[in-house]
Order: C-alpha cells, then structure tokens, then sequence
C-alpha cells in the first residue's frame, strides 16, 4: 500500500474526516449520494480500514476524492458567489449591448484580474505573463480602432 494511505489510514486521520463532515452537518449517506461513493467506503476511510477498498487505486481515490469535498471553504464559497455573478452579468450584458461590447468586456476581465491581484493580494506577475498581457492589449486595442475606423 502507498506512503499516503499508510499515513492516513491511521484512526487519527479517520477521526479528523469525521470530526470535519459533522463541522459541516452532512451525514455519511448525503457524502455518499454527493460524491457517488458508497457509504461503506466513506466509514471505511473514516475508521482508517481500507482492507473493504477492492484495491488500493480504488482506495486511494476516494480518499483523495472524499478529502477534496471537505476542504471547501469560504474561498470556494466565494469563488462560487463570484462565477455565478459573472455569468449573470455575461446574460445581461449580451442581451442589453452589442456582441463587440460584451466580448471587449470578456477580453479585459483577465488584464483586470491581474491588475487586482497585483494591488489588492500582492502577486507578483512574470515577465512572460506581462508581455503576454502588453501583446494582448495590443491586439484589442487595434481592434478597437480598426471598428471605430469602419464605423
């Protein structure tokens, strides 16, 4: 059996898992209809017994895939919130402005993401992502003109 499973088939991991889905309040069956594993397997990897799993690969997938589902927290939540408020304004924006509008705006979300990132969290860009950006910018800015040109 691998390094990962030795480790965390101790009950010590087992528990952590349990203690962590009841912080949450899922029940072992609502994990198991939402990750498509079968309940005894998620007891198993709770208990630290992976002898059930029909092989380690199987067993080594579902407690990476059962370890996975409980590491969502407040930045997934937000990263949600945030994807679904794009996706309503991408609708609003498509059926209020013109196409050229809207792909504009979509071709400048990633230079202002960067751009927040870079102020806002500190990330540090590289210069291949900033020339990138400068050639990217470069390329909608003569779009820009070419249609402004042609009317």
């Amino acid at each position: 059996m691998s390094d990962e499973l030795k480790s965390a088939s101790s009950v010590k991991t087992g528990k952590k898992f349990s203690e962590k889905r009841n912080a949450i309040g899922c029940t072992i069956e609502e994990v198991s209809e939402k990750l498509f594993i079968n309940k005894d397997y998620i007891s198993a990897i709770e208990k630290g017994n992976y002898s059930i799993f029909p092989s380690e690969s199987f067993a080594k997938a579902y407690f990476n895939k059962y370890k996975n589902f409980l590491k969502i927290g407040i930045s997934s939540i937000l990263g949600g919130l945030f994807l679904a408020t794009a996706f309503t304004g991408f609708i609003f924006s498509i059926t209020m402005t013109t196409a050229a509008v809207t792909l504009f705006m979509l071709a400048a979300m990633p230079f202002i993401a960067a751009i927040v990132g870079f102020f806002a969290l500190g990330e540090v860009l590289k210069r291949s992502t900033l020339i990138a950006m400068i050639v990217a910018f470069i390329g909608v800015c003569i779009m820009i003109i070419n249609d402004s040109i042609s009317g």
